[in-house]
């Protein structure tokens, strides 16, 4: 009899102790991380919030990996070489997007971002002269960059992450909630949405006409970013200068779109082509899609709407 009772009372603790834990799982905890020039705010579940250290060290490494003011890729970009293996497969995965885009995405077009302002190096915004902008091209060219297993060559170029960082820092999260087996997360890095695990989350679509919502979308497991030339420019005599170039003219890109997100499983390629998009014609775009998988919406100036099939039905709020 009393051997039942235990075995009861054993029972009971256990179940208790699994519904307490289930439940403190389904709550969440929330952190932000000031790098990358923006806030990085982390959602976990509330028994993984002693994983926010981690998560922290991963987002401050990355950061100084990435950083051309005073970090690893400064150097680089200062000695010309740099031994570096988590730095040289980036680049490695950036020349395959640079080589299916004719040269259109390419991460050395810092030359050409700082003599208009748009480098964290730049002193202030401004229109540089032909002259300039010749001179700044010369150093452009993703195929310039050499590697030998961890040792990377620039061959005078200067890189910029600007176009990439955050889904890489992405990434690196998203393995680490792998090993970790963390059941879900979120990590919104200023506004580049990285949903992960089970959990279904409800990401809002920016209105690029207004400061509200244009839509809202339902994600699981996959990564959402957006870009628009809205987002960073500078104006003269009228005339609107956007932060996105053409690293073939040494020019801000000149389009009708006005806005372009791209949703995908991986969340450095929906970094990276949210931005390239913005270049890119309708036919390329589509032909990109196709093959990584990408839902893409595309919204022009004239407030005209494109998506793909790969891309979530769009709720309204």
């Amino acid at each position: 009899m009393e051997q039942a009772v235990n075995t009861v009372v054993r029972f009971f603790l256990l179940f208790f102790s699994i519904a307490f834990i289930f439940g403190c799982c389904q709550k969440t905890q929330k952190k932000a991380f000031l790098y990358f020039g923006s806030f990085i705010e982390v959602t976990l579940p509330a028994c993984n919030s002693s994983l926010f250290e981690d998560v922290e060290k991963i987002v401050k490494q990355t950061h100084f990996l990435l950083d051309i003011s005073s970090g690893i890729s400064a150097k680089l970009n200062k000695q010309g070489k740099i031994k570096n293996l988590e730095l040289a497969e980036l680049i490695k995965k950036t020349a395959e997007v640079s080589e299916i885009t004719d040269g259109l995405y390419d991460i050395t077009v810092e030359p050409i971002l700082k003599i208009w302002g748009f480098s964290p190096v730049s002193k202030g915004k401004r229109i540089p002269s032909e002259k300039e902008i010749k001179k700044a091209l010369k150093k452009v060219g993703w195929n310039k960059i050499k590697i030998e297993d961890d040792l990377i060559f620039t061959d005078n170029c200067e890189v910029n992450f600007g176009s990439c960082g955050k889904g890489f820092l992405e990434e690196k999260l998203k393995k680490f909630f792998a090993e970790k087996k963390v059941s879900f997360a979120l990590v919104d890095a200023g506004g580049d949405v990285f949903c992960f695990g089970r959990k279904k989350w409800k990401i809002g679509i920016r209105d690029p006409f207004s400061k509200g919502i244009f839509g809202v979308i339902e994600v699981q497991d996959k990564s959402v970013a957006t870009s628009g030339g809205y987002e960073n420019y500078f104006e003269f005599k009228g005339k609107k200068y956007s932060h996105i170039f053409n690293p073939k003219t040494g020019y801000p890109v000149e389009t009708d779109k006005i806005q372009v997100t791209v949703i995908s499983q991986s969340p450095l390629f929906a970094d990276i082509f949210a931005t390239v998009f913005m270049l890119l014609d309708e036919e390329k775009i589509d032909e990109i899609s196709q093959e990584f998988n990408l839902g893409y919406l595309i919204i022009y100036k004239n407030r005209k709407i494109q998506k793909n099939k790969f891309f979530p039905e769009i709720k309204p709020i």
